[in-house]
């Protein structure tokens, strides 16, 4: 599996259509953990995951918005429905996701973690 921020980095001339939705918290069971990426163009899924079926239908909604409006949002999702309900997820935990609606102002720090992680080094160090 390739490197989302190196996705990312590659699509920097795509425009302003790209979103990046991030999981930045759990509770309970949930489908991905925090740190699972995804990158959206134009509220279409283009690579990684932030939980599949009903959680990434409604990140990719929320991209699609956030792709219009060019504002960034926290999305809470609670998990706990009746297996009754068709269009519901049932993992029975919570799940947080960030929705960047401008990740280009972060390439810089993306670039950071890219040489970071061809040097093998921990971590970044990045001064703006």
């Amino acid at each position: 599996m390739r490197n989302i921020y190196l996705e990312l980095l590659e699509m920097q001339d795509a425009g302003s259509s790209i979103v990046l939705a991030t999981v930045t918290g759990t509770i309970g069971s949930t489908p991905q953990k925090p740190g699972s990426s995804a990158i959206f163009k134009n509220g279409r899924l283009i690579s990684g995951t932030v939980g599949g079926g009903v959680v990434e239908g409604k990140v990719q909604d929320a991209a699609k918005q956030c792709s219009v409006s060019h504002k960034s949002t926290l999305l809470h999702l609670l998990l706990n429905n009746d297996i009754s309900q068709k269009e519901a997820s049932i993992c029975v935990g919570e799940i947080e996701i960030l929705i960047d609606a401008n990740p280009g102002t972060n390439f810089p720090v993306f670039k950071e973690i890219i040489r970071s992680f061809e040097k093998r080094e921990p971590g970044i160090s990045f001064l703006s």
